[in-house]
């Protein structure tokens, strides 16, 4: 798995991907999911891949293959970055018409997913969405963004953040973010990560990097967002019926919150808020025969005193057994 994210704002474009591809976890490398082609006079495109491997490497030599025949359509003489996601879709099908059946037998899975964007000259910056079936989406003002791969973790942020007046720099910020929340929850996403950027009717890259283990600036970036969210949970109110993140709130009654079990079969269901709680519970009362019943099988027992697991637990003491209990498990030795 890997993940790969695209954003688009007015002020530009911001491509990111991993670069660990893995089968299994005894079978983990690093590959390259970002290509660039920018001749700095007309056209910078950047494409982003995710998926089995050998399919998206095919797709990507067929299109370098093409980009070298002037007499056929390519990315070099598309005259739109449609009709380079056109391209990408084509190449895409080609590849899988030719090894569909090979990998079919042994059900291979085929799934693989393209990102495209960048900007040909007389045109603005687009952003496309390639699928497994060569279909593809386009960016919208609703929609400033896509990612392919492992996209749940690194979603939430983008989701909070992510709009077309966000500036270049934070979009960056935002994008390594993104990367690192993936990272620290998922196995099968790893750094180095690639990142660049693109100005508007600029067709050179305005930023480049490629981000190791050892970035200062990435891991920065990762300590700081820990601790800021960190300190902004610890700093959220706490619910009625509590006076701080760790102490509950002590009442006259001192009941505990809920309804005891006892009670449940004979009283009328009743939605009870945290702050009412401790006003509408009252303890429950123990019958006579109860109490009857607990006295003689207190006589019945030694004076040595025991202690249940869940009082121990809540106590923070040992458990002890009953001398009866003690003589029943010596006799099963």
């Amino acid at each position: 798995m890997t993940y790969c994210l695209a954003l688009k704002m007015n002020e530009g474009m911001v491509f990111a991907s991993d670069s660990r591809t893995n089968a299994g976890v005894d079978q983990i490398s690093s590959f390259k999911k970002m290509r660039t082609y920018n001749n700095g006079t007309d056209r910078v495109i950047v494409t982003l891949t995710s998926g089995n491997l050998s399919i998206t490497q095919s797709v990507v030599n067929l299109i370098e293959q093409r980009a070298n025949d002037p007499d056929v359509p390519n990315v070099w003489n598309a005259k739109s970055l449609f009709d380079v996601a056109t391209l990408f879709g084509e190449c895409l099908r080609e590849v899988r018409k030719e090894t569909a059946a090979y990998l079919d037998q042994t059900k291979v899975d085929m799934g693989v997913n393209f990102i495209v964007g960048g900007q040909v000259a007389g045109e603005p910056q687009r952003l496309f969405l390639i699928y497994s079936e060569g279909n593809f989406i386009e960016a919208t003002e609703e929609t400033p963004f896509f990612q392919i791969g492992e996209t749940k973790y690194g979603k939430p942020v983008l989701d909070r953040f992510m709009q077309p007046e966000t500036t270049l720099v934070n979009a960056i910020k935002c994008a390594l973010v993104s990367l690192d929340s993936t990272v620290r929850s998922n196995i099968s996403v790893g750094l180095p990560i690639d990142l660049v950027s693109v100005k508007p009717n600029q067709f050179e890259f305005n930023s480049q990097y490629h981000i190791t283990e050892d970035d200062a600036y990435f891991s920065h970036i990762s300590t700081s967002w820990r601790e800021g969210l960190t300190t902004l949970f610890d700093g959220l109110p706490a619910p009625d019926g509590f006076e701080s993140n760790t102490q509950a709130a002590v009442t006259e009654s001192a009941q505990p919150l809920g309804t005891p079990v006892a009670q449940t079969s004979t009283q009328h269901s009743q939605t009870l808020t945290p702050a009412s709680v401790n006003a509408s519970v009252a303890p429950v009362q123990p019958s006579s025969t109860q109490t009857e019943a607990e006295s003689s099988s207190q006589d019945n027992q030694s004076s040595a005193p025991t202690t249940s697991l869940m009082h121990a637990a809540q106590n923070n003491q040992p458990a002890q057994r009953s001398p009866a209990v003690a003589a029943n498990q010596q006799n099963t030795k």
